[in-house]
């Protein structure tokens, strides 16, 4: 008897995997043709691959999915790399999001903006975190010399702020003091 009913639950416990797959599949099993069919719209997943349709046709350019936009090219999205969209120029990083803000991409700093809007201002300038910590830069690259930030000079070493040597510059020996700023007096 216990046999019998341990039997039972196993072939019901079979039964009902085997309906779940079964279901998992009908609900998984979009097709490119299935899509293109019905005319869809969206990220689907087709075929096995996650893809973005419009109106059942695999899609290039940017769209906007989950706060960000991603650009896409016959539907598949593309990851880092320069994108051209409405007469301006864009970046994508590594996960397909378009970016903002600074960031350094192949050693040279850029701006993208602050506001949603992720189009490329311009090579940075300037003291920024663009994702490397602290640096100053000049025309999107690392800068080394003197400059005057919030009423002081600083002694910046390929973007970075030195402190407490003796730096030469315009002819005249200078010292920086602990807290990066030139010191005067005694």
């Amino acid at each position: 008897m216990k046999r019998l009913k341990l039997s039972l639950l196993m072939l019901v416990a079979v039964i009902s995997a085997t309906a779940f797959a079964v279901n998992s599949e009908v609900v998984n099993a979009d097709t490119v043709k299935a899509i293109q069919k019905q005319h869809k719209s969206g990220y689907r997943n087709a075929d096995g691959q996650w893809l973005w349709f419009e109106n059942g046709q695999r899609y290039t350019g940017f769209r906007h999915y989950m706060g960000t936009y991603y650009w896409f090219i016959n539907g598949v999205r593309q990851d880092s790399g320069w994108r051209h969209a409405w007469g301006m120029t864009y970046y994508t990083d590594n996960q397909g999001r378009a970016v903002q803000g600074n960031r350094v991409i192949d050693g040279v700093s850029y701006y993208f903006g602050d506001n949603g809007t992720f189009f490329l201002r311009g090579k940075a300038s300037g003291y920024m975190d663009a994702g490397q910590g602290w640096l100053w830069y000049e025309g999107g690259q690392r800068f080394t010399g003197f400059r005057n930030y919030m009423g002081a000079y600083y002694w910046f070493q390929n973007g970075k702020r030195q402190q407490n040597k003796w730096e030469n510059a315009w002819g005249m020996t200078y010292y920086v003091g602990a807290d990066g700023r030139t010191v005067q007096g005694y």
